[in-house]
């Protein structure tokens, strides 16, 4: 911390004498933190940056009486910024909206007041230090409007100003005097480092979004749903990759320019999309959305509030995999995403990594997950380094994760045998089989369809885009259930029904450890004995069962099917789940499910009184029959 008052501190000598400059006191008339300096042999007066943000690194001189910038570092644009504020400095007053939330006699001011967003951010990120570290001091934020959502709880006020990130750089005498009026009420009052570039040790960033970041444990279990997100920046460009086969832009022309970044999402998307089933993929950022497939969720917008950036943080901490142009525009999307993949311009890899806000952790799994990489890779080899991301996240943590690679306790190969096998479980767990047995007559299909109220037929087509195998049977629709046998070469052999016996629900029982090839003839015997109806319905379902071997099946009316059936056919499942839509059926048909799901919560109450896992899931419309019944009102 800097001292700033009652006694200000600072060491700048004079350009011209090069003795040490004496301090007048300071002054905060924006972005600049500064001391006011005298020189005390050639009577010269100066404003000095104080050490804090990027005056701690490189410190300026400016005279008073000329507004010539003294540059002993060579740093030009941030000379420039001091130069060109102080000649073009303002008086007007600023809107200053001070928020007290306790009172404080001795306090820290943090100043994000900036240029740049990414500096402006950066500062901000400062503040869980004292936070955390200093409670004996309050923390005071100066932070421009656009931020002002990010300030963390805790503080002790937050004065923001009213200022639009283009006018950042602006230098205004009313502020200054504001700034100055109220921290001299304070008894103590010392300045941030506001380091502009904080470590990751000292920054949560949901404490600042109040939006979890990534859970990357979750890895393997989230890749049924592979998210990835490209962050768009209109002024940075992903261009000039001739071997993609695009037309090459110039980022002098910018719709041309524009319009080949556009393709080349389009194809990177495209190709991801062959090889990764399933594939959430989504364009972020700020810019104009339009232009894209239906099938990219377009999140771009032109003005972001409060309530939008926070969507783009949670759609952030949902992707596997970010993607995007070395820019500022990276800070939030690496510091709540799995991974990141930063493409780099040639003549900026000297600022490489200033964008990105890395987690803690081992240094080989932060190295695995970010990727910084030039920005003339090709499609295809950005889509290759994504697929990798995705699929060899996990394996690589089980050879190098720390607790696989300690001397002390060594290998322990029982419980690394375990973590592999646990791997692999959820890696079959990304593919399913799916089975949804309706038990509607034709008839009751043809209403429902016809009043579109119901249970939608989508599912199975839903389920086939996330990259599962998905297959919806009509069990009580005789036509199409023997046109399926006869497609798949197999006769149904009708037989009157008789009562069920020990005998035959044995027979049952082997019939599921049977290959599936014997199922049908090991099972029939007993078909005929559970069910009123023509024995072809059963039948045909145990065989349709036997053949898929599903690792889900789904009965939309759950007590459309007869427990004793349920209770037969469920070692050939890995989950039975049943769907109440209205009746409740009884608890025999119900205590066979491994999960019950339904559409109200006084049926979800029920099931669970009967001992019953039941989870609510909610109306919603099938997008096509939302647009049919939208045109019938219409």
């Amino acid at each position: 911390m800097i001292p700033l008052h009652p006694v200000t501190d600072v060491d700048h000598a004079c350009p011209h004498c090069h003795v040490r400059l004496g301090v007048k006191g300071w002054y905060i008339p924006g972005m600049r933190n500064l001391a006011e300096l005298a020189c005390s042999q050639c009577g010269r007066e100066f404003y000095g940056d104080l050490p804090a943000g990027h005056g701690l690194h490189y410190p300026m001189l400016l005279e008073k009486a000329t507004g010539v910038v003294h540059d002993r570092v060579s740093v030009p644009w941030f000379s420039e910024w001091l130069y060109a504020s102080y000649t073009q400095r303002r008086s007007e007053p600023l809107n200053l909206h001070v928020e007290e939330y306790k009172p404080v006699r001795r306090a820290v001011l943090l100043n994000c007041l900036d240029f740049r967003y990414g500096h402006c951010l950066l500062k901000l990120l400062n503040a869980q230090h004292y936070l955390d570290r200093r409670p004996d001091l309050g923390l005071i934020v100066l932070v421009p409007r656009y931020l002002r959502w990010l300030v963390p709880e805790g503080v002790a006020s937050i004065w923001t100003v009213d200022l639009s990130l283009s006018r950042g750089i602006e230098w205004n005498d009313w502020l200054g005097q504001e700034i100055h009026r109220r921290i001299e009420e304070l008894e103590e009052c010392y300045l941030s480092v506001a380091f502009s570039h904080p470590h990751p040790d000292d920054v949560a960033i949901e404490k600042f979004t109040r939006v979890t970041p990534f859970p990357v444990h979750e890895w393997e279990e989230r890749l049924y749903r592979p998210t990835v997100t490209f962050i768009w920046r209109g002024d940075r460009l992903w261009i000039g990759a001739p071997s993609d086969g695009i037309p090459e832009g110039e980022i002098g022309s910018s719709s041309c320019a524009t319009l080949e970044q556009s393709l080349k999402i389009v194809t990177l998307a495209t190709r991801l999309r062959k090889r990764l089933p399933g594939l959430d993929f989504a364009v972020a950022g700020l810019g104009k959305p339009g232009g894209l497939p239906e099938w990219i969720l377009d999140l771009r917008m032109t003005t972001p509030d409060e309530e939008a950036e926070r969507r783009l943080c949670q759609r952030y901490a949902r992707s596997h995999v970010i993607i995007g142009v070395h820019g500022s525009s990276m800070l939030l999307p690496s510091a709540h995403a799995g991974a990141v993949i930063e493409l780099m311009q040639e003549e900026r890899w000297g600022n490489a990594l200033q964008d990105l806000l890395l987690r803690k952790g081992d240094l080989r799994e932060a190295l695995f997950r970010c990727r910084v990489l030039p920005l003339t890779l090709s499609v295809d080899a950005l889509c290759n380094v994504v697929v990798s991301l995705l699929d060899d996240w996990t394996g690589m943590l089980l050879h190098m994760q720390r607790k696989w690679c300690l001397h002390e306790s060594g290998l322990i190969s029982s419980a690394w045998v375990e973590a592999r096998e646990q791997l692999h479980r959820r890696r079959s767990l990304r593919t399913l089989t799916i089975v949804t047995i309706n038990t509607e007559s034709p008839e009751e299909r043809r209403v429902r369809g016809e009043s579109l109220s119901g249970a939608a037929d989508c599912s199975a087509g839903t389920l086939r885009e996330l990259g599962h195998e998905a297959y919806d049977f009509y069990a009580n629709d005789e036509a199409l259930q023997k046109t399926w046998m006869h497609e798949h070469r197999l006769r149904v052999q009708g037989a009157q029904p008789s009562e069920p016996n020990a005998a035959l629900l044995q027979h049952v029982r082997k019939a599921a450890e049977a290959p599936v090839r014997h199922f049908k003839d090991l099972i029939r015997p007993v078909l005929q004995a559970l069910d009123s109806r023509h024995s072809w319905f059963y039948e045909i379902l145990s065989t349709q069962i036997g053949h898929h071997q599903p690792d889900v099946l789904l009965v939309r009316d759950a007590g459309g099917i007869k427990g004793d059936f349920l209770k037969e056919i469920k070692p050939c499942v890995r989950l039975l789940v049943g769907q109440v839509t209205s009746t409740l059926p009884g608890r025999d048909e119900l205590g066979c499910y491994d999960l019950v799901i339904a559409s109200s919560p006084d049926a979800v109450a029920q099931c669970r009184s009967l001992g019953v896992r039941a989870e609510l899931l909610g109306s919603a419309f099938d997008p096509q029959e939302l647009v049919a019944l939208v045109r019938q009102y219409l």
